[in-house]
């Protein structure tokens, strides 16, 4: 609601009766400051604000849509509740709500060619519009492939009278850091998704140095709304999350698989959103992120729809795995520094195949590890052929194989008795 040229608010109404020459006195009363009187109240209903575009294929990279650049149909549209698909010739419409996004769900064997929303003024025009770029990715793999997973990372920009503080979150150098170590992982993954709490308040220093840093990634990103990405005043908490970062609700393909990333607290308009989702999407094999899930409902809500495979989150700072209706559960340790948990730092490597999933968690901070542990060292072994046994670790890398000398001789690799593990 708006009252005169001031921002948008959520105010509950309280009636207080009509007075002898017949006006209604009404309060509005909100959370976030004092009560406003506002005396002869008329209510009308407003229809919502349209927006239209195009979704096209951006053969020359530019992001803009330009003469002979074909619209690529069936892309799902959004716009914070509502959802739409591009017509034949890739235009759509949908409803949306002022102030908040429009955007688009990524399809599978397309990458983007700019960003995948676009966040609304307060006034919308009727002829106000908004395209999206794709660009084919014929090497985007259907199935068997990985992605990676962090959440709680806490970025502050330092100050001298916060030192303490800094040793439970993340320094912009630290940020750069970890992100290098993501760049890194071999085989190359699909994308990295950020779960949530990515500064440690969402003001407006913090997210400036976050999305200073988004660039340095070499994988696609997705960020993930958490509860420390609210302001610390103001009536809307997550308008500068919305401003820097992105939309709330969103989802996106890779291949056969559907990723649904939702914010963490409940409103009418993250479930009407996700049960269209759903419903467009129902026969995907979906994966849900979500920083926070505050309510059992909502974990039964997701661990019913069909092919629901897993719910990923944070905020714990701690390690949790378990099942709901056949659905994996993971909440996952901080990235970079575990902010005060014993669990040290880490992110998710999750493999995706025939709809399985093997997730292994990634040390940071612990680069790699090879150990012989059989023989034991100063042993004596037989004539003939031995098996060897080590334990190897690499944060960044998947080990399958290990070679070896002995002795000063040729290599041995695992496929020659050596065994990996």
């Amino acid at each position: 609601m708006r009252i005169g040229e001031r921002e948008w608010y959520d105010l509950s109404v309280v009636f207080e009766g009509m007075t002898e020459d017949g006006s209604i006195p009404v309060v509005f009363e909100s959370k976030h400051g004092a009560a406003v009187r506002i005396d002869n109240l008329s209510l009308r209903k407003i229809p919502w604000p349209v927006v239209r575009g195009r979704v096209f294929h951006d053969r020359n990279g530019n992001g803009s849509h330009d003469e002979g650049e074909p619209g690529v149909p069936g892309v799902q549209v959004n716009g914070a509740s509502h959802v739409s698909k591009s017509q034949a010739d890739g235009t759509y419409e949908v409803n949306v709500i002022p102030r908040r996004h429009v955007y688009m769900t990524k399809p599978a064997g397309w990458r983007l060619g700019g960003k995948f929303y676009q966040r609304l003024p307060r006034d919308i025009p009727a002829d106000y519009t908004v395209d999206f770029a794709l660009i084919p990715d014929p090497d985007e793999p259907q199935d068997d492939f990985s992605f990676l997973t962090y959440n709680d990372m806490h970025l502050r920009v330092p100050t001298p009278e916060d030192a303490e503080k800094q040793r439970e979150t993340t320094s912009p150098a630290d940020m750069e850091r970890g992100i290098a170590l993501l760049n890194a992982m071999y085989p190359k993954p699909q994308c990295v998704i950020d779960i949530g709490d990515m500064v440690d308040w969402g003001d407006d220093d913090m997210f400036k140095a976050y999305v200073e840093r988004m660039p340095l990634f070499e994988i696609p990103f997705w960020p993930v709304v958490g509860n420390h990405e609210k302001r610390r005043t103001g009536h809307d908490e997550l308008e500068n999350y919305e401003k820097w970062v992105g939309p709330l609700n969103f989802s996106f393909d890779y291949g056969r698989y559907h990723f649904i990333c939702l914010r963490f607290d409940w409103t009418p308009y993250k479930a009407a959103w996700l049960d269209r989702d759903l419903e467009l999407n129902k026969d995907k094999p979906k994966l849900f992120f979500s920083h926070y899930v505050r309510s059992w409902s909502l974990i039964e809500r997701m661990s019913k729809a069909n092919k629901a495979l897993a719910v990923f989150s944070g905020h714990w700072h701690a390690e949790h795995a378990f099942h709901w209706n056949q659905m994996v559960y993971q909440s996952s340790t901080s990235f970079i520094r575990a902010g005060g948990s014993a669990v040290p730092g880490a992110f998710k490597h999750v493999r995706l195949k025939e709809d399985k999933l093997e997730i292994s968690m990634r040390i940071v901070g612990f680069d790699d590890h090879l150990q012989l542990i059989y023989p034991a060292a100063g042993s004596t072994i037989g004539a003939g052929k031995t098996t060897l046994k080590a334990n190897v670790y690499d944060t960044a890398a998947i080990v399958d194989r290990v070679d070896c000398v002995v002795n000063g001789g040729e290599p041995l690799g695992s496929r020659r008795g050596l065994e990996a593990g």
